[in-house]
């Protein structure tokens, strides 16, 4: 069966299946596979763009390119028998279609980190692409208002911060995490920033519009993202008030604050 079905695939470029994304919805609020694929796609170049005017050799077509392809193995027949090798298809199926080699590459190294004690993404427009996709995913599920509670994580939202925040650091990419957070909810729509206001205490809808809700969503997403870093260097041996003392300075890149804290401790 696995066979037939990687044969079959093979005689579908990878790329027809975008069409079939704008049928896939992904989250009600905030569209179907395919516009979660056009915002991170468009996330991915601006980060790629970034990073190569810091002299890091990384493509920003590529990465839109990557950004483009990346969801469409999820509608081959292959991932839907085996959907553990969604990702791993979407390199194969690339590299028959004659895509780039780093291009193919991205396509399964994105979703690394993909369990505990995973690695990062070892290519480097892999580490660009997984960046944007968790950038996107958090601000639009923390904009609808699906932020985690208690022990629910319906879109595991807790392993994409830290996915993000492991990326950023272990890459060492310099990049502004409050300014990337503001560049991906900027590409949310403002109905979904509606759909995601909860009653006041009166009951009435809190009046907020869009400019104030991103606003105060920055504020949450950075603490989300910062507050995972707590039981990531934990494990590393640091201890809280190290933590705490370079927390208190909210350093604009991870990477920042990574050397920051390994200072404080040699000090």
């Amino acid at each position: 069966d696995a066979k037939y079905f990687f044969d079959e695939g093979m005689k579908t470029p990878l790329a027809s299946y975008q069409q079939g994304l704008r049928d896939v919805t992904y989250q009600k609020a905030l569209g179907s596979l395919w516009d979660k694929t056009v915002r991170v796609a468009e996330l991915a170049s601006a980060i790629a763009e970034r990073l190569f005017a810091q002299d890091i050799d990384v493509d920003a077509a590529q990465a839109a390119r990557a950004a483009g392809l990346s969801r469409c193995d999820l509608l081959t027949r292959m991932v839907g028998e085996f959907p553990e090798l969604q990702g791993v298809m979407g390199r194969y199926y690339a590299s028959h279609d004659g895509e780039p080699a780093a291009v193919a590459e991205a396509l399964d190294s994105y979703y690394q980190p993909r369990f505990g004690g995973d690695a990062i993404a070892a290519d480097r427009l892999g580490q660009v692409l997984a960046v944007a996709e968790r950038l996107d995913t958090l601000a639009g599920i923390f904009a609808v208002g699906m932020k985690p509670g208690g022990n629910k994580d319906p879109f595991a939202l807790r392993r994409a911060a830290l996915g993000l925040a492991r990326t950023l650091i272990e890459a060492g990419m310099e990049l502004d995490l409050r300014g990337s957070l503001v560049e991906a909810l900027e590409l949310v729509p403002d109905s979904a920033l509606a759909a995601g206001l909860k009653p006041g205490k009166d009951g009435k809808p809190v009046a907020l519009n869009a400019g104030q809700r991103r606003a105060i969503l920055v504020d949450e997403l950075y603490d989300f993202v910062l507050d995972r870093l707590r039981g990531y260097y934990a494990e590393q041996g640091f201890d809280n008030a190290q933590f705490e003392a370079v927390l208190a300075v909210q350093p604009g890149s991870l990477a920042d604050f990574d050397r920051r804290l390994r200072a404080v401790v040699e000090f």
